[in-house]
């Protein structure tokens, strides 16, 4: 069970890098002078202070791997621990499910605890838009990466 949480995690990692590739390319192309990092929760301020815009991009990118690692962890083992909740596992309808509680969860919990309103409103218009595309779009590349990997661990 262990092994497969971490496996789970690790491809749950990797499908949120995947996914800050455009906001990695952006970076590097523009400098740093990127106001809004795309699929990236931006991270201004830590510990009190102002951080630079290259912080500000590596706080993000590890902050969006760590909850991709996290995402892939908590869908496995409600896999393992509760198959009635997840129904049929590791299909695209069970993924979509999950993806859809923890956008609930990440926008109506999570960002008004992190002062940045229900589902990102202080951050944006279009926050929750972003959020709801994002946490599909990295529920399908996880069922990719399960697929991928399914006659090796599954």
């Amino acid at each position: 069970m262990f092994s497969q949480l971490i496996v789970s995690g690790s491809w749950g990692g990797l499908v949120a890098f995947v996914l800050a590739v455009p906001a990695f390319l952006l970076e590097v192309f523009e400098k740093g002078n990127v106001k809004d990092l795309p699929l990236l929760l931006d991270v201004r301020h830590a510990g009190g202070r102002r951080l630079s815009s290259f912080a500000v991009f590596l706080v993000a990118l590890i902050v969006h791997v760590s909850l991709g690692f996290g995402f892939g962890i908590l869908y496995s083992f409600f896999v393992g621990q509760m198959p009635e909740v997840i129904g049929q596992p590791y299909t695209p309808f069970s993924l979509a499910g999950f993806a859809l509680v923890l956008w609930i969860l990440v926008g109506g919990a999570l960002l008004p605890v992190l002062r940045c309103g229900w589902f990102g409103k202080k951050l944006g218009q279009w926050v929750w838009l972003e959020l709801f595309i994002s946490f599909f779009l990295f529920g399908a590349g996880l069922w990719v990466a399960f697929r991928l990997s399914e006659p090796v661990y599954w």
